[in-house]
């Protein structure tokens, strides 16, 4: 397969990478930039990743919520232990609405503070 480039009118072999895309950066200037885009296998990879990632985080999370969670319950919760229970939860929250599809490039959310999300 080729494909005719509108700046360029030689063919060029297209595989099954495309490897950069042209695009318009100023359309009222008409200047362009060269903008260059991962493989499909690179991009799976990138998302599956991002996908342990998210596991590992939200299993953390798990992990410290549950303990907080039982002693609210049981109304036995410090009052340090009822503010890292929301901590966590919202955490959590940020997590789940967390984009993986956009790997590499993932904004996370912090962990609550003093706490590593990952181990």
């Amino acid at each position: 397969m080729q494909h005719r480039s509108k700046l360029n009118e030689n063919p060029t072999p297209l595989g099954d990478k495309v490897e950069c895309i042209l695009k318009c950066k100023n359309r009222n200037r008409g200047e362009w930039s060269r903008r260059c885009y991962p493989s499909q296998a690179e991009a799976q990879a990138a998302q599956q990743t991002a996908q342990r990632e998210l596991a590992s985080r939200l299993g953390v999370a798990n992990a410290r919520i549950q303990p907080l969670q039982y002693a609210t319950d049981l109304d036995m919760a410090t009052e340090a232990e009822k503010a890292q229970l929301v901590a966590w939860k919202t955490y959590r929250v940020l997590l789940n609405r967390t984009d993986v599809s956009t790997a590499p490039d993932i904004a996370w959310p912090e962990a609550p503070e003093g706490e590593k999300a990952v181990n």
